[in-house]
Order: C-alpha cells, then sequence, then structure tokens
C-alpha cells in the first residue's frame, strides 16, 4: 500500500536549501558510480569487440544472448529491481534509527531468503531447460536448440551470485559505500572479456563465454565482502519470516515482482520473435541495446541509483517539497543529457556502430542491422533515462504499485505493437515498440508523480526542457546537414590498424561536433544543466562544499 508524504508547515521549508544540501550528499556517490559505470562500460566495450569480432550477427551469438534471458529473468524477479526498490528505503529506516546491527541481521535474513529462492530456481532451470527451450525459442530448433540447453544450465548459477551481491550492494548502499559495488561490475565484464579473448576462441565458442560470466558474477560478489567485514558485519543464518522488516520488504517487493514479471515476460517474448526472423536478429538487437546502454547508463542510471537515498532519506524526513525539487532537478539533468545523446546516436549511429564493432566476423551487413534497431532505440533513451527518477521517487515514498501498474499495461501494449508491425519491420518493429510505449509511459508517470507531489509542478523543469529540446532541435539540423554532405559514412576499409585509427577518429570528431554543437546552444540559452555539472566537476562549489 502506498504512503502519502505529508508536506511541511507552510514557510518552514526553503526548497533549494535541500536541492543544495542533497546536490552535495548526491556528489560522491554520483561521481563513484559514474566513474566505475565508464570503467564498466570500456571494459564491457572491449568485451562486446571481442565477442563481435569473433561471432559477429551469427547464430552461435544469437544462441548466446538467448541463453542469458531465463537466468536473467529468475535474478530480475527475486533479486534485480524489485529487490533494490525494497531494500534501500527499508534499510534506510532501519539504519536511521541507530541500528546498525539490527540492519546486518536484516541483510542476513534477506540474503538467506533470496539464495534460498535463487537456489532453488535455478535449480528447476537446469531441470526444465530442454523444455522451457522449445516453448519460448521455437526459432531454435535440432543442434542449436541443444547447444542452447547447455549454455542456460551453465548460466544457470549466475543469479543465484548476483542475487547475494545485490542484497550486499544494497546494504553498503545505505551506508554510503559505493565503490565496491561499482567495482563489481567492472571485474564482471572483465572475466567475459578475459573469456572471449581465450577459451571462446577454441571450440569451446560461446560455451566459453557462459563460464566466463558465470566466474563474473562470482568476483562481483566477492569484491564487495572485504567491505562487508570493515564495517562489522555479522552473518547470521536465519530466514527472518516473522521480523516487520522482512515483510515490509516482501510488500514492497510484491507489485514490483509483478511489474518485473511483465517486463522479462516482454524481453523473452522480444527474444523469441526475434529467434524466428532471419538469422542474426537476436545479436543486433542485443548489440544496439548495448550501445543505447552507454549514455543510459552514465546518465540515467547511475545518477539514479546515487540519488535513490537521498530521495529515500527525503521521503522518510517527510520533506515532501524538497523531494519535489530534488526530483525535478535530476529529471533536467538527465534530460539535458540523454536528448542529444539520443539525436546522435539516432541519426549518426553508424560511425561510432562501425568504428567500435566492425571487424572481422562482425560485417557490413552486421553494422547495417545493428544501426537499424539502434536508432530507433535511441528515441525512447531520454524516456528510460526519467524513468530512472520517475520510478525512484514513487519508491521512496512507498509506492512501488504505480509505476508498477503503468510499467506493466505499458509492456503488454509495446509486445502488442511489436506483434503488429514485426511482419512488415522485421527486428526493426521492436525497437520501434519499445521506444513509443516507454515514452508514453514516462509522461505518464511524471503527471501521477506530480499529485503525490505538487510541487513539482511549481518547479523550472518546463523552461529546463524548453532549452533542451531548443538546443537539440539545432544539433538535429547540424547533424542533418552533415549526413547529407556524407561526412557520417565511415571511412573506407584498408589495413586493420588503419582501419580502427580512422574509424575511432571519425566516430570521436562526429560526438565532438555534436557535444560542441549543443553545449554551445544549450549555454547560449543560459541552461543552469550547464552549472550543476561544472559544479560536481573537481574544483567546482560542490566539490569545495564536499571537501568541507
Amino acid at each position: 500500500m502506498s504512503r502519502r508524504l505529508a508536506a511541511p508547515p507552510a514557510g518552514t521549508e526553503d526548497p533549494g536549501a535541500p536541492v543544495e544540501a542533497a546536490g552535495v550528499s548526491f556528489l560522491r556517490p554520483a561521481v563513484i558510480l559514474t566513474g566505475a559505470f565508464i570503467a564498466s562500460r570500456l571494459v564491457g566495450l572491449a568485451r562486446d569487440i571481442a565477442i563481435g569480432a569473433q561471432f559477429g550477427t551469427s547464430l552461435d551469438n544469437d544462441l548466446y544472448v538467448a541463453a542469458f534471458r531465463l537466468p536473467d529473468t529468475i535474478f530480475s524477479l527475486l533479486a534485480g529491481g524489485a529487490l533494490g526498490s525494497a531494500l534501500i528505503p527499508v534499510f534506510a529506516r532501519t539504519l536511521a534509527r541507530d541500528r546498525r546491527a539490527a540492519l546486518w541481521r536484516l541483510a542476513s535474513a534477506v540474503g538467506s531468503l533470496i539464495v534460498l529462492a535463487c537456489g532453488l530456481a535455478a535449480l528447476a532451470l537446469v531441470v526444465f531447460a530442454p523444455w522451457l527451450v522449445v516453448v519460448v525459442f521455437p526459432g531454435f530448433t535440432g543442434a542449436a536448440a541443444e547447444r542452447l540447453v547447455v549454455l542456460v544450465r551453465i548460466l544457470a548459477l549466475s543469479p543465484v551470485l548476483f542475487a547475494l551481491g545485490e542484497v550486499t550492494r544494497r546494504a553498503l548502499n545505505t551506508l554510503d559505500h559505493f565503490l565496491a559495488p561499482a567495482l563489481g561490475l567492472v571485474l564482471y565484464n572483465a572475466a567475459i572479456l578475459t573469456a572471449a579473448l581465450t577459451v571462446a576462441r577454441g571450440e569451446a565458442g560461446v560455451t566459453g563465454l557462459a563460464v566466463g560470466a558465470v566466474c563474473g558474477a562470482g568476483l562481483y560478489l566477492l569484491i564487495q565482502l572485504p567491505s562487508l567485514i570493515s564495517r562489522g558485519v555479522r552473518y547470521t543464518p536465519r530466514l527472518g519470516l516473522h521480523d516487520a522488516a522482512v515483510r515490509d520488504i516482501a510488500r514492497l517487493m510484491g507489485p514490483r515482482l509483478i511489474g518485473q514479471g511483465v517486463v522479462h515476460l516482454n524481453v523473452l517474448l522480444t527474444t523469441s520473435i526475434a529467434s524466428v526472423l532471419p538469422e542474426g536478429r537476436v545479436a543486433a538487437l542485443n548489440y544496439a541495446w548495448l550501445v543505447m546502454m552507454l549514455p543510459l547508463g552514465i546518465f540515467g542510471m547511475s545518477i539514479g541509483d546515487a540519488i535513490f537515498p537521498t530521495f529515500a532519506n527525503l521521503a522518510a524526513q517527510g520533506r515532501a517539497q524538497a523531494l519535489a525539487w530534488t526530483s525535478s532537478r535530476m529529471l533536467g539533468l538527465v534530460l539535458f543529457l540523454t536528448v542529444p545523446s539520443a539525436v546522435l546516436l539516432a541519426i549518426a549511429g553508424r560511425p561510432f556502430v562501425a568504428a567500435l564493432l566492425e571487424r572481422n566476423a562482425f560485417t557490413a551487413e552486421s553494422t547495417a542491422i545493428t544501426v537499424a534497431a539502434l536508432s530507433w532505440y535511441a528515441l525512447g533513451l531520454p524516456a528510460h533515462a526519467a524513468l530512472e527518477i520517475l520510478t525512484r521517487s514513487f519508491f521512496a515514498l512507498y509506492d512501488t504499485r504505480t509505476p508498477v501498474v503503468a510499467g506493466a499495461l505499458a509492456m503488454v501494449s509495446y509486445v502488442a505493437l511489436a506483434l503488429l508491425l514485426v511482419g512488415r519491420l522485421e527486428h526493426v518493429a521492436l525497437a520501434m515498440a519499445l521506444s513509443a510505449v516507454t515514452t508514453v509511459e514516462a509522461v505518464v508517470l511524471f503527471f501521477l508523480l506530480r499529485r503525490r507531489l505538487p510541487s513539482l509542478g511549481r518547479t523550472d523543469l518546463p523552461a529546463s526542457l524548453l532549452r533542451t529540446v531548443l538546443a537539440a532541435a539545432v544539433l538535429v539540423s547540424v547533424l542533418v546537414l552533415v549526413a547529407f554532405l556524407g561526412w557520417l559514412d565511415p571511412p573506407p576499409v584498408t589495413t586493420p590498424l588503419a582501419t580502427l585509427a580512422r574509424r575511432l577518429g571519425h566516430a570521436l570528431a562526429v560526438a565532438g561536433l555534436g557535444v560542441l554543437v549543443y553545449g554551445l546552444v544549450a549555454w547560449l540559452l543560459g541552461a543552469p544543466e550547464l552549472a550543476q555539472l561544472r559544479a560536481r566537476l573537481p574544483g567546482g562549489r560542490d566539490s569545495a562544499a564536499q571537501s568541507d
């Protein structure tokens, strides 16, 4: 059940001061998470480049991508967004009562329950994999289906390891420690990269990649343990079924689990639909999504993760106006950063895909089908980033039901629209449908949140959005002109090293042009987000405040 946040008495709360205070506390975790995500994505890019060069958009890569779907669904249902959205508010409330020992007991109980649930689900996945593969991925038959079963069974262990790592991550985040969990994601990608460069090049093939992914999940958990031990963690083997805090977490997870179930059912259906399309479409969609995840992770997910504890604390203190203003500032910031990113990827995505992936088995045809999906995925990037802020605002208010219902309706609409269009547009229909429904979902959630936090409608967000749209419109005009002149075409292939250098330089030049044009127009329009970003750089005003 949602809990309405009471506003403070009139005249007792200055919206500006809480926002600035939140900005200061938000600085350090934001920098850590953003830096770690960039490091993770750099390693992840190296991983994707290595996998793409080895397998391209082949059947092997399709099988590798599809194999992740079932284990990922287990993790996401039992220990992903659902668990995270429930743990942070309850952990924060427990710690606010100055009960660190109670926090460790609660974390022990939740960890035990999650490992038990994920372990049983993983065991069922191992046993029933042959039947599940036939039902969920009908496009893979015969020897391909048998290979897919092997991959699924190997990956079944990863959700158990990631689940326990997620509990430790949320406990450490509550204690304002972000570095070790963030580095865990770097190690996860590094393990797969190592497998791609070694065992996957031999007879093991994509089976070696699956083993690398499981090792990476283990490293994600292990790197967090020293930080827990140094903070006096005491694991107590218990389930805590009668603890009020455990029941609160379960209650908060309930609606979110339904939403996650719908979301990941549609992820499975997306892969299922793509499995019956021509070879390589599953891999192309995956690569397009990974490229889109670069700006989404840096500008959306990392900021959302970093600001969530602040949201939870403001809500726990009953500071409705501060929460509204902080949410507004973060919405303006993520949209300011992701709208130009979306424009660049939608219009000028080809240079980036060619520079990052096009080599060896990843051919020009692989680039073409990947860019076709990326252009449409990119149009939904601002909405995906906005959801990172909007949903966390609801979760901080102990309202998991509203975003879940909106998300469930959006995902059902997504599948219906995708099925309607896929016959004519193939894999592009899936990207197009997702961007359309995600945008509608973000708009709906914003207006629903404004009903909970009326001050959200009295901020400077509309003016910020107008400046962002105007600056993006100028960027669109410049990129269309550049495309018309043929300057977005990747340099021709010569020697491998020269081709890589020229294409990377070309992609960086396109990105630099985009940043320059957008930044200049935003500066001329007086965008306050530029000052926000400058203040959070080393030596900026917020940095000085933090050091004090």
